[in-house]
């Protein structure tokens, strides 16, 4: 009822800078929730990505825009840098860790050039979405983080 009983996982922001609701971001895709829920992050500082959770790095993108973990409780997050910088080609990006490589919540995973993303003309807005539906019941904001909540 309360949620005491579910399982859930904490999701720190993979980069610093004020959260957002995702259906704020200027993609209808991921502002709709069609990925998933989820939120964004804006970025105001250094392009230091790291593991919102811990797991296994089931995908980095070879552009370097966005990876994916999945958790040992099942749950799936898809972390996408920036919106529509996979047309930068990974001009701007570095990854740190291959696709296979397990990860602790926190590790550095790409390096990002945040000032080149903007003088492309792209929005740097970090988007964490949980891709697996069914596996998530919802997802609560508060105190710089996420906590979802799983089925």
């Amino acid at each position: 009822m309360f949620g005491f009983a579910k399982k859930k996982v904490v999701v720190i922001p993979p980069i610093h800078g004020p959260l957002l609701p995702l259906s704020s971001v200027n993609d209808a895709v991921f502002s709709s929730g069609m990925m998933g829920e989820g939120f964004a992050v804006e970025p105001d500082g250094f392009g230091e990505v790291v593991a919102p959770v811990s797991g296994k790095l089931v995908t980095v993108f070879k552009t370097g825009h966005a990876f994916a973990i999945k958790t040992p409780e099942g749950l799936e997050v898809l972390v996408h840098i920036g919106l529509d910088t996979v047309e930068m080609g990974g001009r701007g990006f570095a990854a740190h860790k291959a696709s296979g490589e397990n990860v602790v919540q926190g590790e550095k995973l790409i390096t990002v050039d945040f000032d080149a993303v903007r003088a492309a003309g792209y929005d740097p807005v970090t988007l964490v979405v949980f891709t697996n539906k069914k596996c998530v019941d919802h997802v609560e904001l508060n105190a710089g983080k996420a906590t979802v909540f799983l089925n």
